[in-house]
């Protein structure tokens, strides 16, 4: 899992890698400093302040897999703003059917030759969290972010990913306000206040 973090971690410096490739949309030195300040804090709140975690890692085709799903999201970030001029639920609707026909071959396979997904309630609930918000809403909003902010700004939410986690996992789940906590938010904040400088 912490491979996975990592690995997603560095999103928002893929995003800006591909801009400079493609567009030539490069960021300014206060920015660039943003970005090492807020990945330094999410890798801080990921590896828990332990930086000899990283001495333990081992990677394997799983984190190719991640890998591969991060740098295609990022392309996918990069060229948002080329896209046609459309509706935004237009686009997004295309972008869905899209996706349901390339994953609906996967998900039968599963079905037929691993196990067939159990009909639910847990099951039901969580297919249409993932359809409405965690798919059409988060869509939407990341679409609009790309299209107001830019590529470059607008991956920067991925630093924000290890706070919602543990502002969750602090309010759901029972667990307490660590040290590293203290040290990667405010690291994380100041960074993406530094990354949103500038053009």
């Amino acid at each position: 899992a912490i491979n996975s973090f990592l690995i997603n971690a560095s999103r928002p410096t893929i995003i800006v890698l591909l801009s400079i490739l493609f567009f030539r949309q490069g960021i300014t030195f206060v920015q660039s400093i943003g970005f090492v300040v807020a990945l330094l804090g999410t890798f801080t709140i990921i590896l828990r302040g332990e930086p000899s975690h990283l001495l333990t890692l081992e990677f394997n085709t799983g984190d190719l897999w991640v890998l591969a799903a991060t740098t295609v999201w990022a392309l996918y970030t990069v060229l948002l703003p080329k896209r046609p001029k459309m509706h935004p639920t237009s686009f997004l609707a295309i972008t869905v059917m899209l996706g349901l026909v390339i994953l609906l071959p996967f998900y039968i396979w599963e079905t037929i030759y691993i196990k067939p997904t159990p009909l639910e309630f847990k099951t039901v609930w969580g297919v249409a969290y993932l359809a409405i918000i965690s798919s059409i809403f988060a869509y939407l909003c990341y679409n609009r972010a790309v299209e107001l902010a830019g590529p470059n700004k607008a991956g920067q939410v991925s630093y924000m990913l290890p706070i919602i986690g543990s502002g969750f996992a602090i309010l759901l789940l029972g667990e307490s306000f660590q040290f590293f906590h203290a040290i990667g938010l405010p690291l994380i904040f100041c960074g993406v206040y530094l990354g949103s400088k500038g053009k």
